[in-house]
């Protein structure tokens, strides 16, 4: 199959320059988070950040940053330093060893298929773009990443159970077929197997005008979170499916029910609905109780609509930072209290189900043929 032409490639892959901001971390999307250092990236990126934040909260910032850490240390191993040709200014020798060449072209391939894996191909791509966004980002540099970004993408997402190892082993492969892009001795673009490892070149200075738009917003891949089937024969406790009257006369019995509204209040928040709806919420989310709720920034729902979101917290502190809930504020004041009372019911009968599971004696497994 013959290969896209370079000029092309070079026209094609470039992307509106962003507004650059010091960006500093928030739970969930919204909330700052004391203490934490700024980093210099394009407002987009800010924003995909918060939104990861907000899909997949504190561990998914984490996930994030082990993924960056990973990309870097297997480019690193994979493609050690090489000797700086002749032609490399001596203060540009770090430069050219990290970008630019083999080593560069394998990190953002690496890093584009581990975030696919992840967070899916939308959200990536969103991402990686954005990352390229700042202002006089150099023509050649961009496109090589850009390309590379793309070939990377699709190699997760055809590879979505491959292990990181496998997958590095995959993108590994890529190069050295050239199916990536490398800047060659003279500053050009040039397919990976046509330049020989550690004789690359550094891409010039010049800047060309943008053919890409400045991504949106985007989210995530979402994960189910469907409950488990029972397995045939196991006993399941089961909470009595009473009408929809008694579960909303249950539900504003429950202390947890006052403590919502009494939240609510401190914040200016009223209606039985949104009471009702951050109830079952937090039942869902296993809280003990509800100390405060925090209101999210104004954004726009699937529908255009403005919209916040809405934190439930219970005042203690998990692994992952502070126990919480959280809900749209559209989904809390449209949701009838109705629903919502049967929908606290349901997170009970089933966190009441995995615990009947959990307890179930398990046979002993031999570990001798």
């Amino acid at each position: 199959m013959a290969r896209p032409d370079l000029n092309t490639i070079r026209t094609n892959f470039q992307v509106a320059d962003d507004e650059m901001i010091d960006y500093r971390p928030r739970a969930f999307g919204a909330i700052d988070i004391p203490f934490t250092d700024s980093v210099r990236m394009t407002k987009t990126e800010g924003a995909l950040i918060d939104k990861l934040t907000f899909d997949r909260g504190l561990v998914g910032l984490r996930e994030f940053s082990g993924i960056k850490d990973r990309a870097f240390s297997e480019g690193v191993e994979r493609f050690p330093d090489n000797p700086v040709p002749g032609n490399i200014p001596a203060g540009s020798a770090n430069a050219w060893q990290g970008n630019d060449g083999h080593r560069d072209a394998f990190r953002h391939a690496y890093w584009n298929a581990l975030m696919t894996q992840k967070y899916g191909e939308t959200w990536t791509n969103a991402f990686a773009t954005a990352h390229e966004g700042v202002p006089g980002n150099t023509a050649n540099r961009e496109a090589m990443d850009l390309y590379n970004n793309e070939i990377g993408r699709s190699i997760g997402a055809a590879n979505r159970n491959a292990s990181p190892e496998e997958l590095a082993n995959l993108v590994e492969q890529s190069l050295n077929q050239g199916k990536l892009v490398v800047i060659d001795r003279s500053g050009n673009l040039e397919w990976s197997d046509r330049v020989v490892r550690g004789q690359h070149g550094l891409a010039p200075n010049d800047v060309i005008g943008p053919h890409l738009g400045t991504p949106g917003v985007v989210s995530t891949e979402t994960l189910s979170h469907n409950a488990t089937p029972a397995t045939p024969g196991q006993a399941v406790a089961q909470l009595a499916t009473a009408d929809a009257a008694q579960n909303v006369e249950r539900m504003r019995q429950d202390p947890m029910y006052g403590q919502v509204v009494t939240a609510m209040q401190a914040k200016g928040l009223e209606g039985d609905a949104m009471a009702a709806n951050l109830y079952a919420a937090a039942t869902r989310e296993r809280l003990t109780g509800v100390t405060s709720i925090e209101v999210g920034k104004q954004v726009n729902d699937a529908s255009g609509n403005p919209d916040r979101t809405l934190f439930v917290f219970d005042g203690s502190n998990g692994p992952l930072g502070p126990n919480h809930a959280r809900l749209s504020e559209n989904e809390a004041r449209n949701t009838s209290v109705d629903v919502a009372a049967n929908n606290a019911v349901d997170a009970r009968t089933q966190q009441l189900a995995a615990m009947t599971l959990d307890q179930e004696p398990r046979k002993s497994v031999s570990m001798t043929a």
